[in-house]
């Protein structure tokens, strides 16, 4: 490309050094996200990036003038990033998704004290314009630069405010304001385990899995396991307790495989736990989860006990199946398919509602045997 050749930008997210071209000593690095900068240039010549620095490694440099502007104005040097922006059906950049609300006020609030906290690692007025343009393109505005570093952050807070009403969007912002500042200057910034914490809280229903936002179903947020009654051992009850926040902590992490494992294991150890409990003939006398779930189902049948016992079985033998949830023997690499981040929520909700199911029904069957 050189000469007359055409570049049109629409959205996307780039660092560009403005260069005078009377005095190209003169240069003042800006971020220019979403669709600040757009229209159709003509490219001037194509280069790689000065001083061949990591951090662009993998960037492009086009030297560009805008279409029709006169030979002496300004030329801008064009490094595209190399971070990977994120993905989400194109109807959410328009309508808000089905289902979903607003990003709470207290949530905006935290996120916008993360944002406070990654602008104090450089100039904290040139890094909250940063992210005021981000979230400034998130509803479709142009970032004009405040008068003031005080106005700054009102400006950057409103433009929160009303990014929120929009989550995906938002959430778009945010991940990627927080990636270019990350590889334009080092900073250290948020992960995105913390942001889905954040997220979970306060019952946004979505969450980032990079490259991608993901909308959560209404059985997304986790069910509530009660603590373990006093019948089963201390040492047990710190050990189940553990597991299950581990595994949130997973989910929270886009580890869904990890999690339902973690889950797996607290079913699986709770069944242990009914060992020597009495029965309508003896006591349960298995040791693993297979043989104490059939002792169980023969001298309940008919009940809700039974159902829930076999449903406990049919979850764990398809987890258990290289072609299945393959969590537990290994996955089939040929035929196999990985848990995703939805499934795994639903499947740890599942186990979780066994989990609490199975509890009541050992302190049942502890009082009978006292």
């Amino acid at each position: 490309m050189a000469g007359n050749s055409q570049l049109h930008f629409s959205r996307s997210a780039f660092h560009y050094l403005l260069l005078d071209s009377r005095e190209e000593k003169r240069r003042q690095k800006l971020v220019v996200p979403n669709a600040v900068l757009c229209g159709t240039f003509n490219v001037v010549s194509v280069a790689g990036v000065a001083g061949g620095s990591t951090e662009h490694s993998n960037a492009g440099c086009l030297i560009i003038r805008r279409k029709h502007a006169p030979l002496g104005s300004p030329l801008c040097a064009i490094i595209i990033e190399d971070f990977m922006p994120l993905h989400f059906p194109g109807a959410w950049r328009f309508t808000v998704p089905t289902g979903s609300q607003a990003i709470p006020v207290d949530a905006v609030s935290e996120f916008y004290k993360l944002v406070a906290q990654v602008a104090t690692q450089g100039t904290r007025r040139d890094n909250l314009e940063h992210f005021k343009g981000f979230f400034a393109g998130a509803i479709g505005l142009t970032r004009s630069w405040s008068s003031s570093e005080s106005w700054a952050e009102t400006d950057l807070r409103s433009y929160m405010d009303a990014a929120a009403s929009n989550p995906p969007l938002f959430l778009e912002a945010l991940y990627d304001a927080f990636e270019s500042i990350h590889k334009a200057h080092g900073y250290d910034i948020p992960d995105v385990a913390l942001i889905n914490k954040i997220c979970q809280e306060h019952q946004i229903a979505f969450e980032l899995a990079p490259p991608r936002v993901i909308q959560l179903s209404a059985n997304s947020q986790p069910i509530h396991v009660p603590p373990p009654p006093p019948t089963l051992e201390d040492n047990a009850v710190e050990l189940l307790q553990e597991s299950t926040a581990r595994s949130e902590q997973l989910l929270a992490e886009n580890r869904p495989r990890e999690a339902v494992q973690e889950m797996l294991w607290v079913l699986e150890s709770l069944s242990t736990g009914f060992k020597g409990l009495p029965l309508q003939s003896g006591e349960v006398k298995g040791k693993y989860f297979n043989q104490i779930a059939a002792e169980l189902k023969r001298t309940n049948l008919g009940t809700t006990f039974d159902r829930a016992i076999d449903w406990c079985e049919q979850l764990h033998g398809y987890l258990s199946s290289p072609t299945g949830g393959g969590v537990r023997h290994g996955i089939d690499l040929s035929s196999g398919n990985p848990i995703s981040a939805t499934e795994g929520r639903l499947l740890c909700n599942l186990i979780r509602s066994y989990v609490g199911y199975l509890q009541t029904e050992h302190e049942r069957l502890k009082g009978l045997k006292s």
